[in-house]
């Protein structure tokens, strides 16, 4: 596989999750709800949600994961438009034809 062939099917990757993030960002607009006022928030992508009628704000899941990694000093890598898995399979895909020996463990199962 040749560097435009992967381009080419990361760019059809990063189609396909823009429509999965789009069907999730619907899901967790219904799921969070404010603590304050009872009312559906509204999800920021990748950041946080915020209350439409008291403007409470509240840190996603990501929002915190990057604290978190931010505050310990964790390297992480982060592409707009991409899942992890696919950094992931991209990286490894480099590294492997560079020589080095790569393994992935997970249980994700879209992963390649």
């Amino acid at each position: 596989m040749n560097d435009e062939q992967l381009n080419v099917g990361l760019e059809k990757m990063k189609d396909i999750n823009e429509k999965r993030n789009e069907h999730r960002k619907k899901t967790f607009e219904k799921a969070k709800v404010c603590k304050q006022c009872n009312t559906n928030m509204v999800y920021i992508y990748g950041e946080m949600y915020q209350c439409p009628v008291c403007g409470r704000k509240e840190l996603s899941d990501f929002g915190k994961v990057r604290e978190f990694l931010d505050a310990h000093h964790i390297p992480f890598i982060e592409v707009e438009g991409y899942e992890g898995d696919d950094i992931i399979g991209t990286i490894s895909k480099k590294a492997s034809d560079q020589g080095m020996d790569v393994s992935i463990f997970t249980n994700d199962k879209d992963m390649m």
